[in-house]
């Protein structure tokens, strides 16, 4: 069958095998993008791996800073790398706290001259994995700009929006 040529290519191509079965979830906006994040990062038996942007250290970055401080306690390996830039207005005791509790903490490209080409290179990938089973990835950062829903998801206009950005939990 066709699909079954296009598999084949695909798997050639790549020189490994296509992942089957898996599932795909969008998440709109941040309530439910951090909702199932928070709870894969809660049922993590075994790794959590985040990589992100921003990382605040307002109260939605100090949720998942609890939340991963506390996987770290129980013994899962926790990592984490935040892009300098990007999180630059959260203080070094912030992830000072977290490497307290056991969380391995990486600060991607500290502040330093220009890269040969002239540019600062930034990291700018928002992902999560728990357990190498799940992933979760989109443009979501973890600040307080999407803790509320965008107008476009709530059906509510008005000063109260939240950014609007979208995930996908596979």
């Amino acid at each position: 069958s066709a699909l079954e040529k296009l598999t084949q290519l695909l798997e050639d191509i790549a020189a490994q095998p296509l992942y089957r079965d898996n599932a795909a979830r969008l998440l709109l906006d941040g309530p439910q993008t951090y909702d199932a994040m928070l709870a894969a990062i809660a049922d993590a038996r075994h790794s959590v791996h985040l990589e992100t942007y921003i990382f605040s250290d307002g109260e939605v970055g100090q949720r998942f800073a609890d939340a991963l401080a506390a996987k770290a306690r129980e013994g899962v390996p926790v990592r984490v790398i935040y892009d300098s830039l990007g999180s630059r207005s959260s203080g070094h005791t912030f992830f000072d706290a977290m490497e307290q509790a056991g969380v391995e903490v990486y600060e991607f490209n500290p502040p330093q001259a220009p890269d040969a080409e002239g540019g600062i290179t930034r990291d700018h990938r928002k992902m999560l994995i728990v357990d190498g089973a799940v992933a979760f990835t989109g443009g979501h950062n973890i600040d307080e700009p999407y803790e509320r829903a965008s107008q476009a998801v709530s059906g509510r206009f008005g000063g109260a929006s939240g950014w609007r950005d979208t995930h996908v939990e596979i």
